[in-house]
């Protein structure tokens, strides 16, 4: 991706599974892909009236925008940020959401939010100057997209940390100061996202039992599924479960009103 005279990051190489922020107003960006390769990508545009509804009290969301929002600079950029397990979980909820209509539409604009606040997080949480250096080499990034492929393909029975270190041509340790560093979560806490990821969708269902749901997603037992199901959404799958049906049912009862 090549874009002219952008401060920070003008040209750079981009993976599956990056994000950034970016104001380049005026811009022409241009993006050079593989051929025959699928590619999917997901943008959201944010007026900046909306932003500075949020910073009313002064609290700039990120030094790195905070003129800008104030009118005090114009400056284009791009700054890539890390792909955390939970940026991963709201972002296949964007693409497979289950609603339609003025549902729908209130579902993603929440969603949008959520990874809005996600981002301006990780700037004000990290240095700036941590942000803008790369924190694991390119050779040791691309293996550690392998390992995230792998744990994202075989999660009902994922390999031991050391197999995938050795599938994937790294270190054990390598490999979880990696994960911690790109994605902002231990491999572990990575596989358990994903498998939430993959409970809440069959969730949305009626067909399969909790039961069945958490041997699928690679739990051994039912009790043990809700337990990590339930420190991860912060309700029990029967709960999640019914949640949804009530909010489809109030809809339903409120499009038949008007």
């Amino acid at each position: 991706m090549i874009n002219p005279g952008i401060e920070r990051e003008e040209d750079r190489e981009e993976s599956a599974g990056d994000n950034c922020l970016c104001h380049l107003a005026g811009t022409r960006c241009l993006n050079y892909r593989p051929a025959n390769q699928q590619f999917q990508h997901l943008s959201i545009a944010v007026d900046f009236k909306q932003i500075c509804t949020f910073d009313s009290a002064g609290e700039s969301l990120s030094p790195l925008i905070g003129s800008l929002l104030r009118g005090k600079s114009t400056n284009r950029f791009h700054q890539s940020l890390s792909s955390t397990a939970a940026i991963s979980i709201v972002l296949r909820q964007i693409l497979e959401n289950p609603y339609s209509g003025a549902t729908q539409r209130m579902y993603l604009e929440a969603k949008a939010l959520e990874l809005l606040a996600m981002q301006f997080h990780q700037l004000t949480e990290q240095p700036d100057t941590a942000i803008m250096s790369p924190m694991v080499r390119p050779a040791d990034r691309e293996r550690l997209h392998q390992a995230r492929d792998v744990l994202r393909r075989e999660f009902e029975q994922p390999p031991s940390l050391q197999a995938l270190a050795k599938q994937v041509g790294l270190n054990e340790f390598k490999l979880k100061q990696g994960f911690r560093q790109l994605f902002g979560t231990t491999v572990f806490g990575y596989l358990r996202a994903h498998r939430m990821e993959q409970a809440q969708q069959l969730l949305r269902g009626r067909e399969l039992t909790v039961t069945t749901i958490a041997h699928r997603v690679g739990y051994a037992s039912r009790s043990q599924f809700s337990r990590a199901f339930k420190q991860t959404v912060g309700m029990t799958p029967r709960e999640y479960r019914n949640s949804l049906c009530a909010e489809l049912l109030r809809w339903e009862l409120y499009l038949l009103k008007r």
